[in-house]
């Protein structure tokens, strides 16, 4: 590739973690007594509240995507870095992926949407990624612990060996565990702009 002009650009690292034994309950038991007690707390919370979680897929899913747009907003105009705008079509077109897509929602006492959080089958890996928070939930009934812990469970579900933690901070990565995994963006100058950012973050 780089005969062909790419560059090599540093990028945000993946933070990856490790999932110890065969189920979330070893992934406890690994964790210092304040972290666990931490965790278990925040679950408590969401729990006693009435609140729950699943997977939701096909027209259910299609149903919810207006709602998801909303809680991915609410994230997005908070978020230090921004990603990519998504549409609710985004959202939508998640039902069509299949088996490989988990889309785990987090439901009030009434059955309606708290959040939800995104994540995909990589291999040996599974790979956290959009995360939702609907307003009213902003900072209440641990639902934004909850559905990061989902992501950890459902690593365990499917017999992961790591789970990429995507959505959250990197500071809350690191207090669940996960390590730095160094990244870098390979790309070409294909207009003056571009030419120029290659020459400049090249290594």
């Amino acid at each position: 590739l780089h005969k062909e002009g790419f560059k090599i650009v540093p990028s945000f690292p993946d933070m990856v973690l490790s999932l110890p034994g065969t189920d979330f309950t070893d992934y406890l038991n690994a964790r210092k007594s304040k972290e666990r007690n931490s965790l278990l707390r925040n679950m408590r919370r969401f729990e006693e509240s009435g609140f729950s979680v699943k997977r939701v897929c096909g027209e259910e899913l299609r149903s919810l995507s207006h709602q998801m747009l909303q809680g991915y907003h609410q994230m997005y105009v908070r978020a230090g870095v921004k990603w990519l705008r998504h549409t609710a079509e985004y959202f939508s077109s998640l039902a069509d992926f299949g088996e490989d897509v988990f889309v785990d929602v987090a439901f009030t006492p009434k059955k309606r949407l708290a959040g939800y959080v995104v994540s995909f089958d990589d291999g040996e890996r599974l790979h956290g990624g959009r995360i939702g928070l609907m307003p009213s939930q902003h900072q209440k009934n641990g639902v934004y612990f909850r559905l990061i812990y989902r992501l950890i469970e459902r690593g365990y579900m499917h017999q992961k060996k790591e789970v990429v933690l995507e959505p959250t901070t990197f500071k809350f990565k690191r207090y669940l565990g996960a390590q730095y995994r160094p990244l870098v963006n390979l790309i070409v100058g294909t207009t003056p702009f571009w030419a120029m950012v290659c020459m400049i973050g090249h290594r």
